[in-house]
């Protein structure tokens, strides 16, 4: 089963025409962190979504709640 968690994020918003290059940023840090998982990131219209297998769920939670990559996640159900 897959589970899917939608990235929260706050003031990097407010960057206004940088937001993009604040964004790249916090995708990179999910990934630094995230090293040797299974998962994958994307960003879509201002959201960045990580896929990742349930099974690592602990992991994945884990690595997300590190200092370096500071911001607020809601959990969202992937429904088939």
């Amino acid at each position: 089963m897959e589970g899917l968690l939608l990235v929260r994020y706050g003031e990097i918003a407010l960057k206004g025409n940088n937001r993009p290059f604040f964004e790249k940023k916090l995708v990179q840090g999910i990934k630094n962190n995230l090293d040797g998982l299974e998962y994958s990131v994307e960003r879509q219209h201002g959201r960045i979504f990580v896929k990742f297998n349930m099974i690592d769920k602990e992991e994945i939670l884990k690595g997300l709640q590190t200092p370096l990559v500071w911001f607020l996640f809601h959990r969202v159900l992937l429904l088939n």
